[in-house]
């Protein structure tokens, strides 16, 4: 599996992360998803992943995005 993260600061201060998830078959990456999401600084966006092939204990995969503006940075 591979993930891959772009944010990106809107105007109003909201973050959009564009993912792209990534699948490992028969050597190749396969791109399985690019889910996009408009957060707010310091809330969560999750994306969970039904595979084909869940993680080692069975479950999806989950992954949880928090952007964190450093706000003297801009």
């Amino acid at each position: 599996m591979r993930l891959e993260v772009v944010p990106t600061i809107t105007r109003e201060g909201q973050v959009m992360l564009r993912l792209k998830l990534y699948e490992f078959r028969e050597g190749n990456l396969i791109l399985i998803s690019s889910p996009e999401f408009l957060v707010a600084n310091k809330d969560t966006a999750a994306v969970e992943l039904s595979a084909d092939r869940p993680a080692e204990d069975g479950a999806p995969y989950r992954f949880e995005l928090t952007p964190i503006r450093n706000e003297s940075v801009l």
